[in-house]
Parts: C-alpha cells; sequence; structure tokens
C-alpha cells in the first residue's frame, strides 16, 4: 500500500491576494495546487476569502442514516438557500467562486457542528446543483453515464425560461475532487473566473454514501475494520488494514448476476452467429418484437428452402410461423423471395409502429408510421438515435393533436424541421392518442432520418412530456424496434448475451453495460480488466446500488445502530457586474470539460501485482486518449450545467483535477498529444493521523486530497491557461499502487474552463 506522497512545488516569498485577512476556510489544515509557477514571486492564495469582496454562505442536505455496510446513492431533498442571498440575488447574478464540502453530525444547543471521519461514512463520489429559481430539477433513469460517469439520476434543466436570450445559466453543477479526497482538496477558482448563475434558490445533492463504521468503536478511536464481507479485498490486519473493503462495493453474496441471451432480426444475406438450437430459436420470438400470441406454430425442419437456422415467416397480422432449420447444406438467404415489405411494432414509452414498402410512393418507398401516446401532454420519437446526442429527426404529436418535426440538440430542444409527413389519421380513445402519418424513405434534408428498408432495426429515443406544451420530456428513453418480413423468412439470429445484476435489497435486474473502448481510444480491453464483462464483474458501482448492504446474508452485525449526518457545504461568492461598452465583465463563467481515462466504462479494477513483485513495481497503469471535443457538449449552458455552450474554437483551460480513489492512488497526467506537453500532474497526499479528532478532522491515514492544477495570471502565481482546441489530441495516464487489488477504481478528468476563440489571457 502506498504510504505518502510529496508534491513538487517551489515556494515563493509572498502570497497572491489579500494577505491580511483572517482565514476562513471551513475545512481547517490549509489547501494546496498541484502546479505553482515557479517563476512567479508569489504563490496563489488557497485559503478562503482571497480578498474582501469575497463571501460565503453555508448549507445542508440531508439527514442520512445508515446501517453498517449500507449503499445510500439517491437525492437529498431540495435544500433551501439562506434567505438573504435568495433575496439579494433574485434576478441578479452570483459569481461563485469556490466551495468547500464536509459530512458533519450538526451540533445542538449552540455546540459546532462534528466531522464525520471518513473510515465511519466514506464518501464514493457526489454531484450536486445550486439551482436558480427558473431552473427545475427532473429525474433521470440513470441510463446515461456519459456526462459524470456514474449513473445520472437527476439534473438541473430550464423548461420554461422567462429570459430564453440570455447567457447567464440557470443552474451549476459541481463535481470536482467529488469523493474521498474532497474535503481538504481545493475548490476554488483563479481570479475573474466563476460559476455564474442566475436567481439562486436550492442545494441539490446527489451523494454516495457507504457505511464503514464499526460500532465497537467511538469517535476519536482508531480505525478497526469491522466485518467484511469474503468478496472483500482489504487487508484486515496488520499495518494496511487502515480502510474497510466496503468503500470498493464487493459483490457480496446478496448480489445475483443473470445472463441472457440476445437476439435481433435480419432481412438480408446470412447471420454471423445463428441460433443454434430449437429451444433457443422459439423462446425469442418476444425479444425480437414478435407477439407470442400471433405464433400459429413453431416448427423444426429440415429444408433446402429456408434459410438455416432460426427464422419466422408472418402470413397477417396474426399468422407467423417460427421454423429451426437444421439443414445446413443450403444457401438460402435471409429475405429469399420477399417483395421488401417489412414492418413491427413495439411498445416503450410510446408504442411505435413501423411498416416500410419499397414499392410505395411511385416506387421510391413509403413508410407508414403509427405512434400511440397519452391524450393529455405531448409525446414522441427521436428516430435513428440512441441519446439526444446523436441529434434525431424527432416527431412530436401534441395533445390539441398538432404533428410537427423536430431537429433535436443536445440537452435542448433544437429547431424545427420542414414537415415532410403526411397524417392520415389522428384518433383519441378515453386517454390515448393514436396518430398514423406516412412519408418517403428518403429524408426531406439532411435533418431528416432516412429510412434503410434493409435494415432489420430501427433505433429510437422516445418521451413524454410533463406538459401540453413541447418542453422538457417528464420520461424518456432508448429503445429498439424489430422489423420482419411480410411472406418471407425474417431471420433471428445470435447477438450475444446481455448481463443483469440484482441483489437482496434490489431485486429487480438491472441492465450491466459496459463501453470498454479498445485503443486508440483506452486499453482495458488490452489488459482483460475485469471490470469489462458480466462473468468477471466482481465489483464496483453495479453491486453499489441505493440500499445494498455491503455484508454477507450471514452477516448482521449492529442492525439497528443508525449513523445519521448531513452534507455540508460552504460556497464561497462574489458579486457579478456583466460587460459595458468600455469594460469587461467582472468574471468569465466556467463551463465544465469531463472526460474519463477509462474510456466510458465508468470505472476499472486495479488488478493485484503477482505475489513476490517488488514494492516498487506495484503500479497498475491505465491509458487514455481522447480529444477535446470528447468532453464537451456544444448546447447553451443556460438550459443545463453539462453544456460548454456552441461558440468558441477550444477551451480555455483554468481548473484541472482526477478523480482518484484511496487507498490505491499513485498520479494522474494529463499531456498534450499533439506537442508532447505536460498539462497537468496530480500526485495525493496522503492522511497520517491513525484517529480523526476534532482538532484534526481530516488528515485519517490512507485517505487523500488530490491537489488541482489551476491556471491563470503569473501575477496570482499560476502557470499559463493552455488553450486547447477542439480537435486537440489528449493523453491520460493513471497508476494505482496494487500491493492489494481494489474494485471500482476510477480515472476521470472533471475540468472546468471558458470557451475561447485564441489563446488570451
Amino acid at each position: 500500500m502506498l504510504k505518502s506522497a510529496i508534491l513538487a512545488g517551489v515556494v515563493a516569498v509572498a502570497t497572491s491576494g489579500q494577505t491580511d485577512l483572517p482565514v476562513q476556510n471551513m475545512n481547517s489544515g490549509g489547501y494546496i495546487i498541484a502546479n505553482d509557477n515557479p517563476k512567479s514571486a508569489v504563490k496563489f492564495r488557497t485559503d478562503y476569502p482571497r480578498d474582501a469582496t469575497e463571501k460565503f454562505f453555508d448549507v445542508y442536505a440531508g439527514p442520512i442514516s445508515t446501517r453498517y455496510g449500507e449503499v445510500f446513492w439517491k437525492g437529498c431533498p431540495p435544500a433551501n438557500l439562506p434567505d438573504d442571498i435568495v433575496k439579494k440575488y433574485d434576478g441578479k447574478v452570483i459569481a461563485i467562486t469556490g466551495y468547500e464540502q464536509d459530512q458533519v453530525i450538526k451540533g445542538e444547543n449552540g455546540k459546532p457542528d462534528q466531522s464525520v471521519p471518513i473510515y465511519w461514512a466514506y464518501n464514493h463520489h457526489y454531484v450536486a446543483w445550486l439551482k436558480g429559481k427558473d431552473a427545475t430539477m427532473v429525474e433521470l433513469d440513470g441510463t446515461d453515464e456519459s456526462i459524470t460517469g456514474h449513473p445520472l439520476k437527476m439534473n438541473a434543466v430550464t423548461i420554461d425560461d422567462p429570459n430564453p436570450d440570455s447567457v447567464i445559466p440557470t443552474s451549476q453543477f459541481f463535481s470536482e475532487g467529488n469523493g474521498g479526497e474532497s474535503r481538504k482538496s481545493y475548490h476554488g477558482y483563479p481570479k475573474g473566473t466563476a460559476q455564474l448563475l442566475e436567481s439562486p434558490t436550492h442545494f441539490v445533492i446527489t451523494p454516495m454514501q457507504i457505511d464503514t463504521w464499526n460500532r465497537n468503536t467511538s469517535y476519536g478511536d482508531p480505525f478497526v475494520p469491522g466485518p467484511e464481507s469474503k468478496a472483500s479485498l482489504a487487508p484486515l490486519t496488520g499495518p494496511d488494514a487502515v480502510y474497510s473493503g466496503h468503500l470498493e462495493c464487493p459483490c457480496t453474496d446478496r448480489i445475483t448476476k443473470t445472463i441472457e441471451q440476445t437476439f435481433a432480426t435480419q432481412t438480408t444475406g446470412s447471420c454471423s452467429v445463428a441460433v443454434n438450437s430449437s429451444e433457443m430459436c422459439f423462446s425469442s420470438v418476444a425479444s425480437v418484437g414478435i407477439n407470442p400470441n400471433t405464433v400459429v406454430a413453431n416448427v423444426t425442419i429440415d429444408s433446402a428452402t429456408l434459410p438455416t437456422g432460426c427464422s419466422s415467416v408472418s402470413h397477417g397480422p396474426k399468422n407467423t410461423t417460427v421454423y429451426f432449420n437444421t439443414n445446413t447444406n443450403g444457401d438460402i438467404k435471409c429475405g429469399a423471395g420477399s417483395n421488401g415489405v417489412v414492418s413491427g411494432s413495439t411498445t416503450a414509452i410510446v408504442t411505435f409502429a413501423l411498416t416500410l414498402d419499397p414499392s410505395g410512393n411511385g416506387g421510391a418507398g413509403q413508410a407508414t408510421i403509427t405512434l400511440t401516446g397519452p391524450s393529455n401532454v405531448w409525446f414522441g420519437i427521436g428516430l435513428g438515435a440512441t441519446v439526444m446526442k446523436d441529434t434525431p429527426n424527432a416527431i412530436i404529436v401534441l395533445p390539441n393533436g398538432t404533428v410537427f418535426e423536430q431537429k433535436l440538440a443536445d440537452q435542448s430542444p433544437g429547431s424545427t424541421l420542414p414537415m415532410s409527413l403526411t397524417v392520415v389519421s389522428n384518433t383519441v380513445a378515453g386517454s390515448t392518442r393514436t396518430v398514423v402519418v406516412t412519408r418517403a424513405f428518403k429524408g426531406k434534408t439532411s435533418g431528416h432520418f432516412t429510412f434503410d428498408p434493409t435494415a432489420a432495426t430501427v433505433n429510437f429515443i422516445n418521451a413524454i412530456g410533463r406538459t401540453p406544451v413541447f418542453s422538457y420530456h417528464q420520461s424518456r428513453g432508448a429503445a429498439v424496434l424489430h422489423l420482419s418480413l411480410q411472406g418471407a423468412p425474417t431471420c433471428i439470429c445470435n447477438t450475444g448475451i446481455q448481463g443483469y445484476i440484482s441483489s437482496d435489497m434490489n431485486p429487480q435486474k438491472a441492465p450491466f453495460h459496459k463501453n470498454c473502448l479498445p485503443e486508440p481510444y483506452a486499453d482495458l480491453q488490452q489488459l482483460r480488466n475485469p471490470t469489462c464483462t458480466i462473468e468477471q464483474y466482481s465489483g464496483g458501482l453495479k453491486c453499489c446500488t441505493s440500499g445494498n448492504i455491503l455484508l454477507d446474508k450471514d452477516q448482521n452485525p449492529w442492525p439497528n445502530n443508525m449513523l445519521t449526518y448531513y452534507m455540508k457545504w460552504r460556497f464561497w461568492y462574489q458579486d457579478y457586474t456583466p460587460a459595458t461598452n468600455t469594460t469587461p465583465a467582472s468574471h468569465e463563467n466556467m463551463v465544465r470539460f469531463f472526460r474519463q481515462t477509462e474510456a466510458q466504462a465508468g470505472e476499472y479494477d486495479v488488478v493485484q501485482a503477482p505475489k513476490g513483485t517488488k514494492p516498487e513495481d506495484t503500479v497498475y497503469q491505465i491509458t487514455g486518449h481522447f480529444q477535446v471535443k470528447d468532453g464537451v457538449s456544444p448546447c447553451n449552458p443556460r438550459t443545463s450545467p453539462h453544456c460548454t455552450g456552441m461558440d468558441g474554437a477550444g477551451i480555455m483551460l483554468r481548473y484541472s483535477s482526477c478523480h482518484c480513489h484511496a487507498p490505491a492512488c499513485i498520479s494522474c497526467e494529463l499531456w498534450n498529444a499533439d506537442t508532447g506537453e505536460l498539462i497537468c500532474r496530480q500526485v495525493p497526499v496522503f492522511g497520517n493521523s491513525s484517529t480523526a479528532t476534532s482538532d484534526n478532522p481530516y488528515d485519517e491515514k490512507g485517505y487523500i486530497a488530490i491537489p488541482p492544477c489551476l491556471y491563470g495570471p503569473a501575477e496570482e502565481g499560476l502557470l499559463p491557461a493552455p488553450f486547447l482546441s477542439y480537435d486537440t489530441n489528449l493523453t491520460s495516464i493513471k497508476r494505482n499502487n496494487n500491493t492489494y487489488g481494489h474494485y471500482g477504481e476510477m480515472a476521470m478528468w472533471q475540468m472546468r474552463g471558458t470557451q475561447a476563440y485564441m489563446p488570451s489571457q
């Protein structure tokens, strides 16, 4: 286990900022950054306040109550901001210049708050928002991990914007250095930069907390491991037993893995992988959109007139025969003898049915689309997409019967498309509206979707609204429509497996998705990292659903001894002055720039070094490669805090931090692969105290702080801000100590900068 680490830096002769101000840090002990400017005569002031104009307010979220071994990973109720802040900035802009975070047991009767030791309640990570009065918190389904690297379960969005021409955000997002390292990692910004927010009203946080408190110990006692599951990789004895294995989310015997076969239809050619048994064939029909009630016969046959393996032939709406053909000598292809007409129907959030007739529309091909959804709010689909970021051609239906087309944008409604649809019927039965429309195969413009009559599946997103007016959705999701031929064999192909994970506390099966990109993007596949497959997965986020108990079934210590505490944040802020014709604005808004070294896997395992490895060689390294544009979302930052805007040629980097877990973190490096320049190198600072006390609450042995890289004026003691064009190639290198194995490690770059057209300070 890595015992200590030292940050290289140059001691300057003075400190930037107003040095005669008393230090008011919420978290005692001081902060440092990773990249002091060695040529500057001053050292950047990390103590708050940096000058007399910088003020703070505190806010609590919670309470959080857990038993030993329990995971808490859900949103806390929105917390009201102090009345004076809400009143002062109603209709105005606040500039958030930094923040501090802690977990505390609230003091009573005038007593101070007590920080909860990180070895009692481990903050795995958090995502948090400051919400303005014109933003709305919406629940998400947790399937989109691209924004934060973790399943995002809510977000702040602007739905009905009374001032849509404004460029000031209506919400802000906070997730930098966002885990066990957060209390002693610096979260401040260079002078003249901030996260701008209009009309702040609430603080919202989704923390992931893991209860690791051995109830046989009291506050002020050293850490002693409590009971651990057999899946835990943490040492229980010896000098390295300073952390709980719970914090790495082992998959205990309370976890159930389910692996199911998946299938897809194919209307041309032959299956890459054929279904190889009649049992698999006949059980596959429902998963490819064939209603089992329409199947009149399941037939095993040896035929030279059908494709080898599994196929279905439809002779009408309720007349489908499924064949398993054992003949392997024929060369009959999928779709043999077809007139090309395909159709299918599926129900996700919206019911979507599609028929493609190549002979229709004068031989140019006609698509008939049937959509069914609620009659009292809008609903719609986006064709050929899995997320809004795909910017699909959407068909939207309003409660008054209006049908229109839209080119969706990332985190934004996008723009209206010219109408390419002909409405055939538009009816309401009870609370349900059904619309039938037709259009040509080929899209009317480049923004329209073009149907491929040979494709047997259509990806789509679908949603229903909150109100009759087309705006932010109430529910949304992605789905696949499978198409089958009429009167000709549609092949049913083997497309591999889909894994699911459930637990005794969360019995509903959750899909296991891992997108371990291959080289040249990242090396987890090449390393055969266990996180990438359901078969090898042994620990991490997928086994840490909120409410899970990270103990084996026969372990149940202290079941009624609850730990109750709050998340406490201190936000530092200044007044914002907008630009005039002669003077710039007081602050530039800092937009978010995020990318994973683990290349969309969301986490990875630190594989234990072989026994006998020399201590200096116990290093596990992963590498990722990406471009700047891969880490930004070019949408309107007023409407969503994850948007970077649609202007500029790149990012002027101001703040950079890599998410790294105790106890194995060694370093993170970010390189400009085009120039060979090192942009940021972070080395953790490890705690050395065996106990957490009120006088020394943040120095727990084995746990870390991660000083960030800051960039700005030399007179502040900072290095110049690097300009990164959107096509700049970056390389990230992450190193961990692998004396022991570790589950669920992360290597995410959580950065902020300002949009720029050319290098400038």
